[in-house]
């Protein structure tokens, strides 16, 4: 199972509010709607992600459930997530010790404070933490790296961009007075071609400290997760807008035919975690509508009446077109449930941009008198677009999929038994319709 960058992005990041309405005129509610209600149905009775696998309660990725909900506009379960971490954040999730060695991670501590603000909770007394205050203690003060985000003791490894986009809108939302050095740092890190990096210079003597004095490689994952969190933040200086349009013109730049992003340089291929945050960053236009779309080709979308061994998990997304293919063969299981999660988290807010069907559905057979036994062509119109159909007579039902118009032909066979026969069409939003056809010898 796969772990790169996206592994990284769950463990530091992923999803903090960004504003405008989930559900928009003109765009289907349904897709995100639905892969909302698997995420969150995947919290234990604490409210916490468990790994089944290795046994854990994953606390961050817990956290970035609740800041998609929160996105999405449920409230009331990403504020029923913050109260849950609350009383463990501190000595479970963004603190640990090992060896005798105590670190505070500052990526972790940055995404406890954005939950607390998104989830309408202090993030000055979180857990019984002052989150802001020790955020500001992990922003260092002195030239060459003023701004920059470390974390206390930093043995086993330290801050990157990503904690450091996290913790700019921490702190920007807080008003505090680190969040200007915190800002210009983390637009320090966007090279001229638009893209930022991931990771910031090891050296921390060094006098270069951008991203276009080292040279970074380019990080797609990075670039769209600082897009989102520029604009979520209160601050929005020429300096911030000027970084937005760059960085949005690189991802539009970067995507491929499929309408698909990869990702860093370990995670080129196409995939649905790096095409959930670029499609969130660029939040419209054409190319957010292509990486919809593949989003869309790429969740569970099963219609009721045509199961398949994916079908309990309605909404969930995969990663790719092979993790799907081993989804409906095998389902999901306890080794493959966590990138399964990971990925549908990353992807909701895009799948917010699919178009919504502009009719009520129909269905019509070619023809009205069908002998038993014999096959009949069954049109299908204005189904939710990109979603699948499920068209049965009696026991015999044809699943199919549908574009952007909604419409398919499939040829149903006509159970004998009846004179008098419904055929009815159901798609992935619920929606349904019946014709009727006459059944003869």
């Amino acid at each position: 199972m796969r772990k790169p960058l996206i592994a990284a992005i769950t463990a530091v990041v992923v999803a903090a509010g960004l504003a405008g309405p989930a559900e928009a005129a003109g765009h289907d509610p349904v897709p995100a709607r639905q892969g909302a209600t698997w995420l969150y149905g995947q919290l234990n009775s604490g409210h916490l992600m468990h790994n089944a696998q290795y046994d854990f309660d994953d606390y961050g990725l817990t956290a970035d459930s609740g800041l998609e909900l929160a996105t999405l506009g449920r409230h009331k379960q990403a504020l029923t997530i913050a109260k849950a971490l609350a009383p463990q954040a501190a000595t479970k999730w963004y603190r640990s010790t090992y060896g005798g060695v105590t670190t505070t991670y500052a990526g972790s501590v940055a995404k406890a404070a954005v939950l607390a603000q998104v989830a309408g909770l202090d993030p000055h007394s979180y857990g019984g933490t002052d989150l802001i205050a020790l955020l500001e203690s992990e922003v260092a003060q002195d030239a060459p790296i003023r701004g920059r985000m470390q974390d206390q003791n930093d043995s086993f490894g330290d801050a990157n961009v990503l904690g450091q986009a996290l913790a700019a809108r921490a702190l920007t939302d807080a008003h505090s007075a680190d969040a200007g050095p915190v800002r210009r740092f983390l637009l320090g890190q966007q090279c001229a071609a638009g893209y930022f990096t991931l990771d910031f210079n090891k050296d921390k003597a060094s006098a270069t400290q951008t991203c276009t004095g080292r040279g970074a490689a380019p990080d797609t994952d990075a670039t769209s997760y600082v897009v989102i969190q520029l604009q979520g933040m209160g601050h929005r200086s020429a300096a911030v807008s000027s970084a937005i349009d760059k960085a949005q013109a690189w991802l539009k730049r970067k995507q491929k035919t499929s309408g698909a992003w990869g990702g860093g340089t370990s995670t080129t291929a196409a995939n649905a975690n790096s095409t959930g945050l670029a499609t969130w960053a660029l939040g419209s236009g054409a190319a957010a509508h292509r990486g919809a779309v593949w989003l869309r080709k790429h969740q569970v979308r099963d219609a009721a009446g045509c199961h398949t061994r994916l079908s309990a998990s309605r909404g969930a997304v995969a990663y790719d077109t092979s993790t799907m293919r081993a989804g409906l063969k095998a389902g999901i299981t306890v080794a493959t449930r966590d990138q399964w999660r990971r990925t549908t988290t990353q992807a909701l807010i895009g799948l917010t941009l699919l178009p919504r069907a502009s009719k009520d559905i129909s269905v019509a057979p070619a023809k009205t008198r069908v002998r038993a036994g014999r096959r009949v062509r069954v049109h299908v119109r204005h189904a939710a677009p990109y979603s699948m159909v499920c068209v049965r007579i009696g026991k015999h039902r044809k699943a199919a999929s549908v574009g952007v118009r909604g419409r398919t032909t499939v040829k149903v066979k006509v159970p004998a038994g009846k004179r008098h026969r419904a055929v009815t069409v159901v798609d992935s939003d619920g929606r349904e319709a019946r014709a009727s056809l006459r059944v003869t010898r």
